[in-house]
């Protein structure tokens, strides 16, 4: 793995608590099934941080934490993985709760409350300083709600203008990466290119691309792939998009060029926070100095090998990751 220059991730995203179920099939309405087993356990954005530490790498956290029981949990939980919360704190609220549900087929369903983690101050990002080598990662979660998604727009505007300084005579744009995630369909157009303005790396699952396609008005057809989707919405919004395929690897589209980066073949048993993993292990090798197509390469192996074990926190270490990919 390359290791050129250490830079930070810096989370602009939710903490949240994660009741996780698992279940052999979603109960319909006015029924009742018992899950075979429970857990409790820190998620939302924690899990994008959480792979950043595996792979050794400084995790900053400037979204909220609430004060209450459940904050106290996610609190405990950032300081024990040794993850920097610069965010503000919300004194009127609990943080909130995330009930995921895991089918036999690992397939996942979540039901969210919204907490001080979505209770965001307009100025919630304005302390938040750059150096060589720091990643920021942003999600589509911050953008459905006003308060974050005020908050995260107004990071987004000074970011536009923002560089950071190389050396005495260079300097750089800041490296973005957006996750639209599984809330996309409720971002709107005008949202979502203010977000392409900065041009972040764009890294969203299959589903995610054909809406952000639809609703930015990209032309496609119903019988393109996934490659030729992450080549048009690379070229619409001017930026590098990773489509995630799971099991199927994932494609890299930029410059106008896309390339196969290949799965790493597991037996999957739950797949709640695999995608998080993965972007995390991007953002990750990204500060690392890696290339992108490197980075998604490490990030697969990553995510496969997180899906063979139960919780939505479940990256590798780097030496098992090491291992993987030199086997």
């Amino acid at each position: 793995m390359t290791t050129q220059q250490m830079g930070r991730v810096i989370h602009t995203g939710q903490v949240v608590v994660d009741l996780t179920m698992n279940i052999d099939h979603i109960p319909q309405p006015s029924t009742e099934i018992f899950a075979d087993g429970y857990g409790l356990e820190v998620g939302g954005g924690f899990n994008v941080m959480y792979a950043v530490r595996q792979m050794g790498i400084i995790a900053e956290y400037a979204g909220g934490l609430g004060v209450g029981p459940l904050a106290d949990i996610a609190r405990e939980r950032l300081v024990r993985e040794k993850i920097v919360a610069s965010g503000y704190r919300d004194t009127t609220m609990d943080t909130g709760i995330c009930v995921a549900m895991t089918d036999r087929n690992a397939e996942r369903t979540f039901v969210s409350t919204r907490g001080a983690e979505l209770n965001t101050p307009l100025d919630a990002y304005d302390d938040i300083r750059l150096g060589v080598g720091d990643v920021v990662y942003m999600t589509g979660y911050s953008l459905v709600d006003e308060a974050p998604k005020a908050a995260l727009l107004r990071l987004i505007e000074r970011l536009r203008t923002h560089t950071v300084k190389q050396s005495a005579d260079s300097d750089e744009k800041p490296t973005i990466v957006f996750d639209p995630s599984t809330m996309v369909a409720d971002i709107d157009r005008d949202t979502l290119e203010t977000v392409a303005s900065v041009h972040p790396i764009w890294s969203l699952n299959a589903r995610e691309s054909r809406i952000v396609a639809g609703t930015l008005g990209v032309e496609i057809d119903e019988t393109d792939d996934a490659s030729q989707l992450a080549l048009s919405l690379s070229e619409t919004v001017d930026a590098p998009v990773i489509v995630r395929q799971g099991g199927k690897g994932a494609f890299v589209a930029a410059g106008g060029r896309v390339e196969t980066i290949a799965p790493h073949a597991v037996d999957a048993i739950d797949t709640n926070g695999a995608g998080d993993t993965h972007c995390g292990v991007v953002c990750a090798m990204l500060a690392r100095g890696s290339e992108l197509n490197e980075a998604v390469r490490v990030a697969n192996v990553a995510a496969a090998l997180s899906v063979t074990r139960r919780g939505p926190a479940t990256c590798p270490s780097l030496v098992e990751l090491t291992a993987a990919l030199s086997s």
